[in-house]
């Protein structure tokens, strides 16, 4: 039987989206709140906006992204 790899590809597919829109801030990746909004919108155009929903919840399971307090996230 396979092992299944976590997080998705989906959801790493998000993540690689995530880091090339996020910015650099004191050697921690951030990804604004606009920023989490534009790529939003990037995925629902795409109609792969569900997917990023539970691509979003796999992430944080990982611990590859966690919420920022002023909205937007820490990733990596």
């Amino acid at each position: 039987m396979m092992e299944q790899i976590a997080p998705s590809a989906e959801a790493r597919q998000v993540y690689n989206e995530m880091v090339m829109r996020a910015d650099d801030e004191d050697g921690q990746l951030h990804l604004t709140l606009a920023n989490s909004i534009a790529l939003s919108c990037t995925l629902h155009r795409r109609g792969v906006d569900s997917q990023a929903m539970t691509a979003v919840a796999e992430l944080r399971e990982a611990d590859w992204i966690a919420p920022l307090e002023g909205g937007g996230w820490r990733v990596g």
